[in-house]
């Protein structure tokens, strides 16, 4: 599964944004599972934040670059 969907941490999420990237993939939607803990997943989603904010940083970066990841 997790070379297929985003669990884990920002970071170690971000290569596999990286690999959807270089096929062209521009969007990625995502399916929240609210499991018991209504909390618990809202005091999750700053971390889905964090990789967004990451993957436009490296996007910009790669950009700047001239190259693609």
């Amino acid at each position: 599964m997790n070379d297929r969907s985003l669990i884990g941490t920002p970071d170690s999420c971000l290569p596999f944004m990286q690999k959807l990237t270089q096929v062209g993939i521009t969007e990625v939607a995502c399916l929240i599972d609210f499991v018991q803990d209504f909390d618990v997943v809202m005091n999750a989603l700053p971390y889905l934040k964090q990789l967004k904010d990451n993957c436009a940083i490296h996007l910009s970066a790669t950009a700047m670059a001239g190259s693609t990841y």
